[in-house]
């Protein structure tokens, strides 16, 4: 190499290393692609068979599906392959009731994901953790099994944020991530739990302890010096997204971590629990906003979840689903409900709105069976299109074919039930499946 040469290449990295010094080189890229999971609800298939407990407690389960948790995990696998994530995030609710066999299979879902180059942070759901439910259903018996505590949960997800936080809150199961040189991720622990094996269910409300909550707000210091910014994951929702739908899902304290997000500029939280997608946004104070974005579950129709892109300037949101069609394509000898999955996880939603709108809405009415048919079509529209976060597209058709019947039931708007439906049409104004935010 002649020393002409060797001169212009020093004199090339020092002007290299003028422009940029290797404290603001990154080491990872500022641009990246998160998909975002919550209430996957997996059940171990080694915890049931096809006895009459099973039916029981799937008719009582809102439609959330028993039966193909691990098909649509292997589903979802092959979806990353293709697609290759750079994160993928999951906001609790990972077992049905917290049984530790199905936690273990989870765990190693995860492994499964990160061998494919996708870093998993995961936390816990008020299902996950101390959760005397934890059963198998063989025949018509309803047996016991081992339930997952906080420990067990923070040992099998080890590899998934707990040993690569960069800080962790002592009193929850709560930590921060680097994710780059422009984002840190928050994932917040909002359950309620005990410390040992649970007697009782567990609760479905959620709280930020006065320890969590300072141990956040000495985080968002340390984040304001780094200048970076917030992405926040917490399992409960951070603002109430419908009337009837608040007390328990809505975080008990959530006006606490709405002045503290205010006060440091976060603009905006992941939730789940809700089991429906919904994006609502409130005023906080009168410089600073706060927008709470639910991911609807992923264990009920139509199997979703969130695609995430980031980069130093962009939050942009987007509502997709679970290509389960091409995985089922590469299989042999499916049952029935498999051959047929979209129908047959629809199935389950339209019973669970069936049976919600005879208790609340056709009880007490004397209907004749055409009304009564009718009244069931159209809750089961309404809330579909409200569960699917996809209102704003069907709300004219379904007030093509049901306008009448509705204004029938405006009549009745005082009735706690048929003012919550009313509730439900009037998200038609906003896009509940896309956002972008501008830092």
């Amino acid at each position: 190499m002649n020393l002409k040469y060797l001169t212009y290449r020093l004199i090339s990295l020092i002007v290299l290393l003028m422009l940029f010094p290797m404290s603001s080189i990154s080491t990872k890229a500022t641009t990246a692609t998160i998909w975002l999971l919550t209430d996957i609800h997996h059940f171990s298939p080694s915890l049931f068979d096809e006895g009459s407990k099973l039916q029981e407690m799937q008719n009582q389960s809102a439609g959330v599906d028993l039966r193909y948790s691990s098909q649509r995990l292997s589903s979802l696998l092959q979806q990353i392959e293709q697609e290759s994530p750079s994160v993928l995030l999951v906001a609790g609710d990972l077992t049905l009731n917290g049984e530790y066999q199905s936690m273990t299979e989870i765990s190693l879902f995860f492994q499964a994901v990160e061998a494919l180059g996708t870093d998993v942070y995961v936390i816990p759901g008020n299902h996950d953790i101390s959760n005397a439910f934890a059963s198998s259903y063989i025949g018509d018996q309803i047996i016991r099994t081992q339930q997952v505590l906080a420990n067990d949960f923070e040992q099998l997800f080890a590899d998934f944020g707990y040993d690569e936080a960069i800080s962790r809150d002592k009193d929850s199961l709560s930590y921060v991530i680097n994710l780059n040189d422009d984002w840190r991720l928050f994932m917040l622990d909002s359950n309620i739990y005990s410390k040992g094996a649970a007697m009782y269910a567990p609760k479905t409300n959620g709280n930020l302890s006065n320890s969590t909550l300072n141990w956040l707000r000495k985080q968002l210091i340390d984040l304001e010096t780094s200048h970076q910014k917030a992405l926040v994951v917490i399992h409960h929702n951070s603002l109430i997204h419908f009337s009837a739908l608040h007390q328990q899902f809505t975080l008990d304290n959530a006006d606490d971590l709405q002045e503290l997000l205010a006060e440091f500029n976060v603009p905006l939280t992941l939730s789940g629990h809700l089991h429906a997608q919904h994006i609502t946004t409130e005023q906080i104070t009168e410089s600073a906003s706060l927008t709470d974005i639910v991911t609807g579950a992923f264990a009920v129709y139509p199997n979703p979840f969130a695609e995430i892109t980031i980069d130093k300037q962009q939050f942009q949101y987007d509502f997709r689903t679970l290509d389960m069609d091409s995985w089922l394509a590469d299989q042999d000898n499916l049952n029935k409900d498999l051959v047929a999955y979209h129908q047959y996880m629809l199935d389950l939603f339209s019973a669970t709105s069936n049976q919600v709108a005879l208790d609340n809405i056709i009880v007490g009415h004397a209907y004749s069976e055409t009304q009564k048919q009718n009244t069931l079509d159209m809750f089961r529209e309404v809330n579909l299109a409200t569960f699917t976060g996809n209102m704003q597209a069907e709300y004219t058709g379904i007030i093509e074919r049901y306008g009448e019947l509705i204004e029938e039931l405006a009549e009745y708007q005082n009735d706690f039930f048929i003012s919550n439906v009313l509730e439900m049409l009037d998200m038609h104004t906003e896009n509940h499946r896309q956002l972008d935010i501008i830092w």
